[in-house]
């Protein structure tokens, strides 16, 4: 995989396991490392912005591409920035190994090719296929039907996309 640098305001960042730093596609769902690429591409847009109103515009932006894509019921912001804060630290944690290591240490996070899920029904993690789908939550925090497949193809397969207009 190709190292990927930009410009820091006080040193050049390496990152050899996501690449580029880029900001969210808005016709599918993001990843968590989509959700670590937007961050970066956030800090090297602004470098002199604060952690914490990073992770605030990050949360906003992640808020905003759910809502534009479903309308199934979200978390609170509080939650998502602090879903967000703890994926954040993981990744510290990964840049402290030598850039040889990294790749290894990277393969124990499992989550970072997994969906960013902010909803609040979590019985649809639970399934593979809408047919056995059961869901135990109360009806404000359920997935609406016409979302179902959507949401179960973004965190299985992920193909496909929402588009808007006509093809």
């Amino acid at each position: 995989m190709a190292t990927t640098r930009f410009k820091s305001n006080k040193n050049w960042y390496t990152n050899p396991i996501l690449g580029a730093p880029l900001p969210f596609a808005t016709n599918q769902l993001p990843l968590a490392c989509d959700v670590l690429r937007h961050t970066c591409f956030c800090k090297s847009i602004a470098p002199d912005i604060t952690n914490f109103n990073l992770i605030e515009k990050v949360s906003l932006e992640v808020i905003g591409v759910w809502k534009s894509i479903t309308i199934i019921p979200i978390l609170n912001i509080r939650t998502i920035e602090n879903k967000l804060e703890c994926l954040l630290d993981n990744f510290r944690n990964l840049k402290k190994y030598h850039s040889d290591k990294q790749e290894k240490e990277a393969l124990k996070f499992k989550y970072w090719k997994e969906i960013f899920y902010i909803g609040q029904c979590k019985c649809v993690l639970k399934t593979s296929k809408p047919t056995n789908f059961d869901c135990v939550c109360p009806v404000d925090k359920k997935i609406p039907e016409t979302n179902l497949y959507l949401i179960i193809d973004q965190i299985d397969i992920k193909n496909k996309c929402m588009f808007w207009g006509e093809l």
